[in-house]
């Protein structure tokens, strides 16, 4: 269990009282099992966007506002561990803080990421606006998982989707200068990603489809740079490098309700193949883009004289052994800018080019209710980012003065004290109200 500052644990206390209401009876036995499922359980097998020089730099293009509020998810020790989508926000309320809906892999939410990192990052040296991210947020460690209906046959163990919502929350009163710059972009509501259902239809559990849809993946993880001798992109390294990329790449297959080779989940899948680096933009996907979001939508796509596009960087290709593939353009476009329709969780590292390896996301399904759709489970927690917190009851450990305290979280919702743009503000006393729809 990570140690949190005194500064963050009064905050975090002062969030729960006045959000949710405080319980002092104690939950050890809650808070042993979520320590013992966090210890044993490890990642699922997930490889970032290549080729290096695919990076969104900053300032964003023209129409591409979205583009700014996909987000590094880190470790407290600062190393990237995965990718998210702000899909939802909130604030700043009264007391200065702003709260951000951010949906991810829950293997990424498992490995206790405590910090949400916004801006090009540090990875790409060539990049425009690349270095140290400017404006980092902290996550609470509260999360939210979906879990479609019990369903003994097929699913015995009642493993969950890799599908979790995050809460990340500044307090913009301490922003200054560029910090301050980033958290109005990612803090526009017109930049926040819409949800949208996969544009196709899932099969039956068990079962499989063909599918032709275009999408466009956002991630921070391990670039490849092209190997003339192995003719293939191969990963810069075992880690991801911190650089906000991309990849279009094409759904081939659809999966029905399945357990993976990996485990642990019960999901659909929609599936991809790598895609050559090229003047339209392919790639493929490596360590630490899990949980990043796949677009299938945008008022500049699909893929036109007017898309978005990014100018590649070509600092690293100086190596002779690893330069440029033919057919880069000056700019590559983006196929897609916006509608989060699936998640990122699963892919193969070594990026070769003989159409048999790729990798791997969870399609959002639509079904009007939120117990059995994880869109309409999606957007009713990026409608309401401050009831992200709250599995049931889940504990908190307070250290400080020398004095450890154990306090629950009880299920004690208050109204949201502002919402934002599409965003209904949800008053739990009252009847629920329809989930909001946004299709492609």
């Amino acid at each position: 269990m990570r140690t949190l500052s005194s500064s963050i644990l009064a905050f975090r206390l002062s969030l729960v009282r006045r959000k949710l209401g405080l319980s002092r009876s104690l939950q050890g036995a809650a808070l042993l099992a979520d320590c013992v499922l966090a210890a044993c359980l490890t990642a699922a097998t997930a490889y970032a966007i290549g080729p290096q020089y695919q990076v969104i730099g900053d300032p964003v293009a023209v129409g591409g506002g979205t583009l700014n509020d996909v987000v590094s998810l880190r470790l407290a020790n600062g190393s990237e561990e995965g990718t998210g989508a702000v899909v939802g926000s909130t604030g700043p309320d009264a007391n200065g803080f702003a709260y951000f809906a951010i949906l991810t892999a829950d293997h990424v939410a498992k490995a206790q990421v405590t910090q949400a990192s916004f801006g090009v990052g540090p990875g790409e040296a060539g990049a425009a606006g690349a270095g140290p991210y400017t404006l980092t947020m902290n996550i609470w460690p509260g999360y939210q998982t979906f879990y479609l209906p019990p369903d003994p046959l097929n699913n015995p163990n009642n493993f969950p989707e890799d599908l979790s919502m995050m809460l990340a929350y500044v307090n913009v009163n301490n922003l200054t200068g560029d910090a301050l710059t980033q958290f109005n972009r990612v803090g526009t509501p017109a930049n926040n990603f819409l949800l949208a259902p996969f544009p196709a239809a899932i099969p039956a559990p068990g079962n499989s489809a063909p599918a032709n849809q275009k999408f466009t993946q956002l991630g921070y993880g391990v670039a490849g740079i092209y190997n003339t001798a192995m003719n293939r992109y191969r990963e810069i390294a075992p880690t991801p490098d911190d650089a906000r990329r991309f990849q279009n790449n094409t759904v081939t297959t659809i999966r029905g309700n399945n357990i993976p080779n990996y485990g642990r989940y019960y999901e659909p899948q929609v599936v991809w193949i790598y895609s050559a680096p090229s003047a339209a933009g392919g790639g493929e996907a490596s360590n630490g883009d899990s949980g990043g979001p796949f677009l299938t939508g945008g008022t500049t796509a699909p893929l036109n004289a007017t898309s978005v596009s990014v100018k590649p960087s070509f600092d690293d290709n100086t190596d002779p052994n690893n330069p440029l593939e033919p057919g880069v353009a000056i700019d590559v476009k983006l196929n897609f800018t916006d509608y989060v329709s699936a998640v990122f969780v699963t892919g193969n590292g070594d990026l070769t080019t003989d159409g048999t390896k790729g990798g791997a996301g969870v399609p959002l399904v639509q079904t009007r209710d939120r117990t059995t759709g994880s869109l309409d489970w999606a957007l009713y927690y990026a409608n309401n980012p401050t009831l992200i917190p709250e599995p049931g009851t889940w504990a908190i450990v307070w250290l400080g003065a020398g004095i450890c305290g154990l306090y629950t979280l009880t299920k004690r919702h208050r109204k949201l004290e502002q919402g934002h743009g599409s965003q209904a503000v949800y008053d739990p006393d009252a009847v629920v109200p329809p989930l909001p729809v946004q299709l492609v």
